[in-house]
């Protein structure tokens, strides 16, 4: 077994994931996280004697007969005893006719409500939910990153595919919004645009939709902060090392090999591997300080409009009372208002009533939240910059303007909110350094394509890059990653990885 030492920066699930595998193949580790806790955006903290959590609406992974689900239970996150809850329905809309929609996961029920709400869609209408039940089919890659992939893995992939044929191509080149015009009902229209991020590419909804409907995408119970410390306990349980408040801020290099990396404290940390988990821009901006350009992210950052990110401003309320009187997991239709550079006509409102710990009894958490892009986080980021004061009163306005629409709403709630925290896209940027404060990476679009980064960067031999900057989406290419980049040390060094 190896002795040889990674230095693993940051310390969210991508730097953990690297960590526990990095200790089943005998290296030495230690995560340097900058902040005060492990876990990242997968997070949770205590808010007047309620709990906030940060990260899971619903987790890709939860059938145990899935790839991915072994690689949770691998690290830690999952298993046995862990229940997980289905998100049923995934969500409800406020059409515009007035109607409110249940997007469920019985197929069957799904469409025939569909169709009473638009019989003259009934043919588009039999192809959606026909594509929804191929996608079910395709898993997340996780056994192994593509450039080290076997005969035997290219073909579980080309299986996992089979039901998938078809309808990629007819939607791998249409955003949803260009999809949803194929439906002649209005309500149909709204309900496709309704949840997910604008331009987001047709194929992937198809996808996420099979995930929640076959039981895989279920929320695990305890949430977010719960799942970082089973890991964080998987990980030290091994004998990894970590240290917090441990910030990278130079990596030194020699040769084309880096050697060591430099804390903001001036501390000096040798290695043989050096592993990034942190936001990509991070590295390459700030540690690397610009000096090592990559194609595939360079191509990402010089174009937004090609491959945008997306965030969220949020408020979480502590509610006194019965959450039965309101609906989860709800796209409600309000007022219009504005929220740094973007008008709003809704809110997507969730709860955590079935999470008793989470609030004291007779109360429950519930979260308010709202779609962001690039410039809505240039907004929220130059209020700080005229004056922290400014910026305060901003997010005090926006929460404001969403309780008052949310008591309008579900009247029931009225005078029983408190605001219990707000958060921006400069919040998470604050938090982690995240680009933009995209808390996911680059959204899909049917003009970025599928491609994934291969987890290296030119012209440093022992640098390997995690995360989920350079794979699809948020927390399942996190702890994939982390796989990924300890298979490619092990590779490196002509060693069986071990994944037990």
């Amino acid at each position: 077994m190896s002795q040889k030492k990674i230095v693993i920066i940051g310390g969210g699930v991508s730097g953990l994931s690297s960590g526990i595998y990095a200790r089943k193949n005998g290296f030495e580790t230690l995560i340097l996280e900058k902040t005060v806790n492990l876990g990242g955006e997968c997070a949770g903290w205590w808010r007047q004697g309620f709990h906030i959590d940060n990260s899971i609406h619903w987790l890709t992974g939860t059938d145990p007969t899935k790839d991915i689900y072994k690689v949770w239970y691998q690290v830690g996150a999952l298993g046995p005893d862990v229940k997980t809850i289905p998100v049923d329905p995934f969500f409800s809309v406020d059409l515009p006719s007035g109607k409110v929609f249940h997007l469920c996961h019985d197929l069957d029920v799904l469409k025939r409500e569909m169709e009473s709400i638009a019989p003259e869609d009934k043919d588009e209408i039999a192809t959606f939910i026909s594509a929804i039940k191929g996608y079910r089919h395709m898993e997340v890659t996780a056994q192994m990153p593509f450039d080290l992939g076997t005969p035997r893995f290219f073909l579980h992939t080309l299986w996992s595919m089979r039901g998938v044929i078809v309808p990629h191509a007819r939607f791998a080149k249409l955003t949803i919004r260009e999809y949803s015009k194929r439906f002649k009902n209005p309500d149909l229209r709204f309900l496709l645009n309704a949840y997910f991020p604008r331009d987001y590419y047709t194929e992937a909804l198809m996808y996420i939709l099979a995930i929640i409907v076959s039981g895989n995408g279920n929320l695990p119970e305890g949430g977010s902060l719960a799942l970082s410390d089973r890991m964080v306990a998987k990980y030290t349980g091994l004998g990894g090392q970590y240290r917090t408040n441990a910030e990278v801020v130079d990596i030194e290099i020699q040769n084309g090999k880096a050697v060591a990396v430099i804390l903001k404290s001036g501390e000096r940390i040798e290695a043989d591997y050096i592993l990034s988990a942190c936001p990509i821009n991070v590295l390459l901006h700030n540690i690397l300080k610009g000096k090592y350009p990559d194609a595939y992210f360079d191509k990402r950052f010089s174009s937004m409009r090609n491959h945008p990110l997306f965030s969220n401003a949020v408020v979480y309320f502590g509610v006194e009372g019965d959450a039965s009187l309101v609906k989860d997991n709800s796209i409600v239709s309000v007022d219009e208002f504005m929220v740094a550079r973007r008008k709003h006509t809704g809110i997507l409102f969730h709860h955590y009533a079935h999470e008793k710990s989470f609030a004291p009894e007779g109360s429950f958490v519930c979260q308010a939240m709202v779609m962001q892009y690039g410039a809505d986080f240039d907004a929220w980021n130059s209020y700080n910059d005229e004056s922290p004061a400014l910026y305060r009163e901003k997010k005090k306005q926006f929460a404001s303007a969403v309780q008052e629409r949310l008591e309008q709403r579900f009247p029931s709630l009225k005078g029983k909110m408190t605001v219990l925290e707000i958060l921006t896209p400069f919040s998470f940027y604050k938090r982690c350094g995240a680009y933009k404060g995209a808390y996911m990476s680059f959204i899909r679009t049917p003009i970025a394509g599928t491609e994934n980064h291969n987890g290296r960067i030119d012209g440093i031999s022992n640098l390997h890059v995690g995360g989920q900057w350079g794979l699809t989406g948020g927390m399942p290419a996190a702890v994939t990653s982390g796989r990924f980049s300890v298979q490619r040390i092990c590779h490196d060094e002509k060693m069986t990885f071990v994944e037990n």
